[in-house]
């Protein structure tokens, strides 16, 4: 029998939670907690919420059995989508079906640790019964006979740990490590939570020569093999490393459970998405350049003066919400000193401007121009505002009432505190800024930090401190990043929706996760994850393939569009109108016969010589199908047949995101699985879908300029196919 058999033969069912109770005294006061802290929750998001607990808890072991058994699970969210409350309701959960313990692997800072431990001292502060104890501030009561004492008088108890620290390395997993010694606590039924299971967690030395443990890998493994029953859970919002690591590994996931963000989330899809020219402004400023230059380049000088006019703008509709500005220039700590020098000096300028009086001769002429600048770019991009005379007064107030810069490293811990002592705040940090820390009312990010080679897709993903719940002010928030950070982000959009999608699908199956193919879209020019912690082989061409250029000349635009049109009226097949939104509407038409469809139309169409996806491609592949004997049978689907769409087109007519991705607010009206999903009630069965692109930067919009452009689903017994993995080769298409 294979390791992998093996593996799938361990699972034991009658070990698990089959009946979970949801309405337990615990769960109860989270609910209600959950609806009176945040507004902007409803009971339906807040089920929502209960129910993936749920599903994550059937997977861990039932308290009431007695033999060993342990379980890992990855909890999948986006970044900054609030995966904080799922894994605290995930807590209550397990404390009214019989858990008494749950421990906390809550990152590598202190700020994240503190950010976790208030978070959930809030959530359970009218439950008694619950203690909370970090290895930071309870680290004398952190002992077996302190923590079973707890426990015998009827509490249940949360442990909060760092990972490691800079100062004090692996004390913190030390103390954990120690306390289940203990016989008596060993034998606990336990729930470990990992808080951004994918830093650090993972075996970083698992290509070394030696095939030796990194330390932080080395700690968690041994915590797990102390503990009798237990569910090890890593949390986390890029989960690719998670998920590619080998399979026989301890820490390789068992189950996985898919977070879907509530109303109001901007995440990818927002920012990185079809408007992304309006919310990402693109500046080829570094960091030296902002320290070596005299004062402050005119990119920051730009976004600064949008930040003050943007809360402004807040204000003046009533918002006197937090309003926040993050500065991510350099991991170096000298970095972060010597530019918030520089930028104080500016704020300091400023505000004796303002005070001075807006009549006086050096506001009027060195500083009001700047800022009708900005207005004038808000409204440039079509921001809804008044006046800038009526907004001038909220103006001057948000730069009298500013912070001056709150740095945010490893040398200074006061920022948090500091900031509460104002609404308009300006953030500068580094590696602390960059995961898991959430910064209230972030509105403008200015962020030229990325290294000079092949950066890794999961490490720039989760330096978006942008993304979050912003629905009611997105309009005014801004990114000033790099054109190459800019490019990133476009690129991790399309893998993640890659991702997600296959992970949504297979998630229908009911098959254990370890069945699952990992195979998923990333662009050559990023890592998937970090080569030290996993090598994937082949993940260029997962179940979809786009096409890559936009055609530019009119004329064959035009005759594909006729010879589309003439093709799809003489197969004289009705279509099913698919409404899938309001702005997602799609004519679908079903099994078409692909040699016809190739024959009588695609080998008539006019493509670029750089095209992977052109004529002699699906020659080839309808070749390959026949000598395989799989079924030719494909569905054409129209993509928004009614209003087409607009796209990014690059200089060399590389189309930018061809696909429109999720929306992903479950309580949207407007909600959309996203393009990817669309093969979804026929995933065994070949699907082009055939989208009506404009260029989005072109003024006129009309017939003229549209131009077709393809995609291509392939299920998994046409991708596993060894020809069809010579064909995407020889195409130039193997990563």
């Amino acid at each position: 029998m294979s390791n992998y058999l093996k593996i799938l033969n361990q699972s034991n069912e009658s070990q698990l939670i089959t009946k979970v109770r949801l309405d337990g005294i615990y769960s109860e006061k989270l609910k209600k907690f959950m609806l009176e802290s945040n507004k902007n929750l409803t009971g339906d998001t807040v089920d929502e919420i209960f129910i993936n607990g749920l599903n994550i808890l059937r997977n861990c072991p039932n308290p009431e059995k007695d033999i060993k058994y342990s379980s890992t699970g990855l909890i999948i969210g986006k970044v900054q989508s609030g995966k904080t409350s799922n894994f605290i309701s995930l807590i209550s959960l397990a404390f009214d079906n019989g858990y008494n313990i749950c421990v906390i692997i809550g990152g590598n800072t202190r700020e994240l640790l503190q950010q976790n431990a208030e978070r959930i001292k809030n959530s359970f502060e009218d439950s008694h019964d619950i203690k909370v104890l970090t290895t930071v501030d309870n680290k004398e009561i952190l002992n077996d006979s302190e923590v079973m004492g707890f426990i015998n008088r009827g509490k249940k108890v949360i442990i909060v740990s760092l990972k490691w620290s800079k100062i004090e390395k692996f004390q913190h997993l030390n103390k954990i490590s120690d306390l289940f010694n203990s016989q008596i606590l060993s034998l606990q039924n336990t729930l470990i939570i990992d808080d951004e299971g994918d830093q650090a967690s993972l075996n970083a030395k698992v290509y070394s020569k030696d095939k030796s443990m990194s330390q932080t890998y080395n700690k968690l493994i041994e915590i797990k093999s102390k503990i009798n029953r237990s569910t090890f859970i890593s949390v986390t919002a890029t989960p690719q490393a998670n998920i590619m690591i080998d399979m026989l590994d301890k820490l390789s996931p068992d189950f996985y459970e898919l977070i879907q963000p509530g109303k109001g989330y901007c995440g990818l899809d927002v920012f990185h998405g079809e408007m992304q020219d309006i919310y990402i402004k693109s500046t080829d400023v570094d960091s030296e350049d902002l320290i070596e230059s005299e004062g402050l380049t005119e990119s920051f000088i730009s976004a600064i003066s949008l930040f003050f006019v943007g809360n402004a703008i807040r204000k003046s509709r009533g918002d006197r919400g937090i309003h926040s500005m993050l500065i991510h220039p350099s991991f170096k700590i000298n970095v972060h000193l010597s530019l918030a020098t520089k930028i104080n000096s500016k704020i300091k300028f400023w505000k004796d401007l303002v005070n001075d009086g807006i009549d006086e001769y050096e506001y009027v002429h060195d500083l009001k121009p700047i800022l009708i600048k900005a207005y004038e770019n808000y409204k440039s991009d079509g921001v809804k505002m008044v006046s800038f005379c009526e907004l001038e007064c909220d103006l001057i107030d948000s730069i009298k009432e500013c912070s001056y810069v709150l740095i945010m490293n490893s040398s200074s811990w006061c920022a948090k505190a500091n900031a509460k002592q104002y609404d308009t705040r300006i953030y500068l940090g580094g590696n602390i800024v960059e995961r898991g820390l959430t910064i209230d009312g972030l509105a403008l990010t200015y962020i030229i930090r990325r290294p000079k080679g092949k950066a890794n897709l999961d490490t720039v993903e989760q330096r978006a401190r942008w993304f979050g719940y912003k629905e009611d002010y997105i309009d005014i928030c801004r990114v000033f990043c790099t054109s190459q950070i800019k490019e990133d982000f476009a690129l991790i959009r399309d893998s993640d929706d890659d991702m997600w999608t296959k992970l949504l699908r297979f998630k229908q199956t009911s098959l254990p996760f370890k069945n699952m193919k990992r195979q998923f879209v990333c662009s050559r020019d990023l890592n998937f994850t970090r080569r030290s912690v996993a090598r994937p082989d082949s993940i260029s061409f997962s179940e979809w393939k786009p096409q890559k250029y936009y055609n530019p000349d009119v004329d064959t635009a035009k005759s594909d569009r006729e010879i589309l049109d003439s093709y799809l009226e003489k197969i004289n097949i009705n279509p099913v109108i698919l409404q899938e939104s309001k702005n997602n509407i799609h004519k679908l038409y079903e099994k078409i016969d692909m040699n016809t469809f190739i024959n009588n139309c695609y080998s008539r169409l006019h493509f670029d010589v750089k095209e992977p996806l052109d004529n002699s491609f699906f020659v080839s592949l309808n070749k390959i199908i026949s000598q395989a004997k799989l079924s030719n049978d494909l569905d054409i689907l129209v993509m928004r047949y009614n209003i087409g769409q607009e796209r990014q087109i690059n200089n060399d007519y590389e189309i930018q995101q061809l696909f429109r991705g999720p929306n992903p607010n479950i309580n949207s009206n407007d909600y959309y699985d996203g393009d990817r999903s669309m093969c979804d009630n026929n995933s065994t069965r070949i699907q082009i879908q055939i989208h009506i692109v404009r260029p989005s930067e072109m003024s006129e919009i009309n017939y003229s300029h549209e131009c077709l452009a393809f995609a291509l689903f392939l299920p998994t017994k046409y991708l596993d196919h060894e020809k069809f993995q010579k064909l995407v080769i020889k195409k130039g298409e193997n990563g």
